[in-house]
């Protein structure tokens, strides 16, 4: 006794009338755009980093650690923590 699978394979724009392929094709494409785009940013933000005095480098420390400070505590007084 065989079993027999039948597939049917509906081209882009055929009569299943879905159009998915070609728009998770372009939306792939712009997820790794703007992984390039975003990779290369932070390579030339980390290259400009590398090379500011040791005093730069402390005030943007200083000025981080203010504002990541400034946010727990925001959201410590709306979530009541």
């Amino acid at each position: 006794m065989s079993e027999t699978i039948h597939t049917e394979h509906h081209p882009v724009g055929s009569a299943n009338g879905t159009n998915e392929e070609p728009q998770a094709a372009a939306d792939a494409r712009g997820a790794v755009i703007a992984g390039l785009v975003g990779a290369v940013v932070g390579a030339a933000g980390f290259l400009i980093y590398q090379r500011l005095p040791d005093e730069q480098k402390d005030r943007i420390h200083r000025q981080v650690r203010t504002l990541i400070d400034q946010k727990v505590n925001e959201l410590r007084q709306n979530f009541q923590i």
